[in-house]
């Protein structure tokens, strides 16, 4: 897997902007503008992630309240958050 250096130290690129981790339930979402389209890495990270089961999500919107929204109703339809 490629990776970048960056001052926070070496990530992997196309990691999902949101990492939730509760107890043994994660999931991953990645945000996005209305029109806007994943990156080859983060197309990457996402078939990782399904591979080994983490729910991942793409969520688009170009209204931040909109996008909060939805980003809080998948969590809650995750069991995530109450």
């Amino acid at each position: 897997k490629r990776f970048r250096s960056d001052r926070h130290g070496d990530r992997r690129a196309g990691v999902a902007d949101l990492v939730f981790i509760n107890g043994d339930r994660s999931a991953c979402i990645e945000l996005k503008k209305k029109n806007g389209r994943q990156t080859e890495s983060q197309k990457e990270f996402q078939a990782d992630c399904e591979a080994k089961g983490i729910p991942y999500f793409i969520i688009k919107s170009d209204d931040q309240n909109d996008m909060n929204a939805k980003v809080l109703g998948t969590l809650k339809g995750l069991g995530l958050v109450k």
